[in-house]
């Protein structure tokens, strides 16, 4: 399931949206979530959480709390 180093504690504002892919492949889910609120376009790679957050009109917390729930209740279920 992915190259799952750490925790999902690791992810932080400043981590690049390819970054969180490689490392949790199954947070997609999530960011298409938030992405439909806007361009929907390609995510250059030094685009961080705290822009993409920004850039689709949600709080960087409640993105990276999102994201942490989602990673732990797809790690219970696996």
């Amino acid at each position: 399931m992915g190259e799952q180093t750490g925790t999902s504690s690791d992810i932080h504002e400043g981590m690049t949206v390819h970054e969180l892919l490689r490392r949790y492949p199954e947070a997609r889910s999530v960011l298409e979530k938030y992405w439909l609120r806007g361009s929907g376009g390609p995510i250059p790679q030094t685009v961080t959480l705290e822009f993409f957050a920004g850039s689709h009109r949600v709080a960087p917390e409640v993105l990276l709390a999102d994201l942490r729930e989602h990673l732990r209740t797809a790690r219970r279920g696996a």
